[in-house]
């Protein structure tokens, strides 16, 4: 069956961006890039005694977990193990006192909650956690990465001004043959993408993966609060915008385009499991196996600056206006995609080491 594609009126940004790091996190066949002088880290998985689903770029030392000395559950640069669907998918979250994706961040003057979003989700993941909601109706703002909500218009035309080629260039004289042959495989027909930049065209291709899976971007957590701070007339602020997004998208994959592309066609057959784990991991409050599961490819030399453009450098930005709402005197909700809040670089430990307590709820 061939793929058709279309250009996605009003693209969701938090999506955009949370594709993109899962374009690091799905790709398979290291060796060969390896062997053309392009190191892609191996990634390894294993599911441990609760069924959850580990990655890493390094193997599980023996005893780390008892599922993990077993043989049979490790692999390497191959497929995820197949696992049953996690709770998490397909039932939404019920109020409790267990660990959630979310830290409340105090100073002197104020509070703020911070909380890490899943932007793609089905009908049946809500209603929330209460705690969450609550959370939202205490503060007086909400502030996102960028408002996919109300700047639809503006972040439809700049897709199309930075994700389409000009002129006569087209996608086909921006690849290799082998890039060509993997969209074959993969039974996707490259004439309605043919004015796609590889960038743009790998998020369309992932897009269309996610929404047959059944998730969809408009129930995405930053979407909810969004719709909903609007219905509560609610200020909404931007960390950062859908022009600085969408710019960044095409920095990053300058020079590398036609890799970039390959490398997502190579990961589609896994991105399920993964997309499994996130919402696992999400629903646990899990912060350290959702840490290990973003940054695995990060963790290579190879990938240091696409690490430092795409997680850690925004957060430094984004901290620091976190940081501003701090010294506020108005309670601020802030939705963050929920890699940005975990790991050493973290918006939460960037916090924590300029002296303001977090804490994260349930834990």
């Amino acid at each position: 069956m061939r793929c058709k594609f279309r250009i996605v009126p009003g693209l969701p940004l938090a999506l955009v961006m949370t594709i993109f790091a899962l374009l690091l996190l799905t790709h398979r066949d290291a060796v060969g890039p390896l062997q053309q002088g392009t190191a892609f880290a191996a990634t390894y998985s294993w599911v441990d005694k609760d069924g959850v689903t580990n990655f890493s770029n390094k193997p599980p030392r023996p005893g780390q977990d008892p599922a993990a000395a077993s043989p049979k559950t490790l692999q390497k640069s191959g497929p995820a193990p197949q696992q049953a669907k996690p709770q998490s998918l397909d039932r939404p979250s019920v109020a409790g006192t267990g660990k959630i994706f979310m830290w409340k961040a105090s100073s002197s003057e104020n509070y703020i909650f911070l909380l890490g979003s899943v932007h793609a989700a089905k009908k049946s993941f809500y209603p929330l956690d209460k705690r969450i909601e609550d959370a939202f109706s205490s503060t007086a703002a909400l502030a996102v990465e960028a408002d996919a909500v109300g700047n639809q218009l503006e972040i439809q035309a700049l897709t199309l001004r930075e994700g389409l080629y000009p002129g006569n260039d087209t996608l086909d004289k921006n690849i290799t043959q082998r890039t060509k042959d993997k969209l074959k495989q993969q039974g996707i027909d490259l004439a309605p993408l043919n004015k796609f930049k590889p960038w743009f065209a790998a998020i369309t291709i992932q897009m269309q993966r996610t929404q047959r899976m059944g998730l969809d971007p408009n129930l995405g957590i930053d979407v909810h609060f969004l719709k909903k701070a609007r219905a509560e007339k609610k200020e909404v602020r931007e960390l950062e915008s859908a022009e600085f997004q969408l710019k960044l998208m095409a920095e990053l994959s300058e020079g590398k385009e036609d890799l970039f592309l390959y490398h997502t066609l190579l990961g589609l057959d896994g991105m399920e499991a993964k997309y499994n784990a996130i919402f696992d991991y999400w629903a646990q409050g899990d912060a350290t196996r959702l840490e290990s599961l973003i940054m695995a490819e990060l963790d290579s030399p190879d990938f240091k600056s696409l690490g430092d453009k795409l997680f850690f450098e925004r957060n430094v930005k984004m901290a620091e206006k976190v940081e501003g709402y701090l010294k506020e005197k108005k309670p601020v909700f802030v939705i963050v995609g929920a890699g940005h809040l975990v790991g050493d670089k973290g918006m939460v430990k960037l916090l924590q080491a300029k002296g303001y307590t977090l804490e994260q709820v349930g834990g």
